[in-house]
């Protein structure tokens, strides 16, 4: 058996490639997908109180995207996540490890109920605002583009319903 290092561009998967954004930028994006997903892997009830809001597609960098899919199949099965059967979906070890990352985590938080609901508003809002300028960077279409608009007026003004 012969083996050789692989550096660079070979050892990271296609699956996890990035586009050439500078690491504070993506960091900028992709906190708030993975904090979003820690917590919806955490309290799943969050998933049907934010429905209608946001969703699986709104994870759009790749492995929170895999993530989302499984986490909102599951809950949509089972209106439960389990952790660890979401783990065993991925072979690939690099995302298994930042799944594991979200999925492990938990949320220890000594934060009043008001100031929670404050903090998951803001955070459903960038995510779904991140999405929705995604979605207009690689759109094309004007109709489209006014939808997104329309569509970002109305995150900008929503909050988090209560349980």
């Amino acid at each position: 058996i012969g083996y050789r290092m692989v550096t660079g561009e070979e050892a990271v998967s296609p699956a996890v490639r990035r586009t050439n954004r500078p690491p504070e930028q993506e960091t900028q994006k992709q906190m708030p997908q993975k904090l979003l997903l820690t917590y919806l892997v955490n309290q799943p009830e969050l998933i049907g109180r934010l429905e209608g809001i946001i969703g699986r597609s709104d994870f759009y960098e790749p492995v929170y995207s895999e993530v989302a899919e499984a986490v909102y199949a599951q809950y949509a099965e089972k209106k439960t996540v389990m952790p660890a059967t979401i783990l065993n979906q991925f072979t690939d070890l690099e995302i298994q490890k930042q799944a594991a990352d979200i999925c492990q985590t938990t949320l220890k938080t000594a934060v009043e109920k008001e100031n929670e609901q404050q903090m998951l508003t803001e955070l459903v809002k960038k995510v779904k605002l991140d999405s929705i300028e995604h979605e207009l960077e690689a759109s094309t279409d004007m109709a489209h583009w006014q939808s997104l608009s329309r569509e970002k007026n109305a995150v900008m003004r929503w909050t988090m319903p209560e349980a």
